[in-house]
């Protein structure tokens, strides 16, 4: 490609920037899993030095928030692993089912990453 420059003409183009942090592998084990004896636990490895904050989210089917919670922050091991019992907010245990789980991790430079899973309770 060529570019030719012309008096008295602007062009305007913005180059999207490459992610500084990145995030990899979210997944739960065991899958399915068994609410009221076991917990999953949520595995994922990311790029960035260190995490401010990781918060989790879990959804029904119909997409209903059931659970939230933060889960650390200023994380500096990867990977990282935390466990969820298969409760909701309330701390009420899960009818077996399907669920959504939503990652979101913010680092310490800016970077917002989200990531999703299914989780099966038994």
């Amino acid at each position: 490609m060529r570019l030719r420059i012309l008096t008295g003409v602007l062009i305007a183009f913005s180059l999207a920037a490459a992610p500084r942090s990145t995030m990899s592998g979210f997944h739960n084990y065991p899958n399915p899993f068994k609410a009221s004896d076991t917990a999953t636990t949520f595995k994922f490895s990311y790029s960035s030095p260190s995490l401010s904050k990781v918060i989790v989210t879990v959804f029904n089917p119909q997409g209903k928030q059931l659970y939230t919670d933060t889960i650390a922050t200023n994380i500096t091991a990867s990977p990282f692993t935390f466990q969820w019992r298969g409760v909701d907010d309330k701390g009420a245990i899960l009818a077996p089912g399907l669920y959504h789980a939503k990652l979101d991790i913010r680092t310490q430079d800016g970077d917002t990453l989200t990531a999703y899973t299914k989780v099966v309770v038994k």
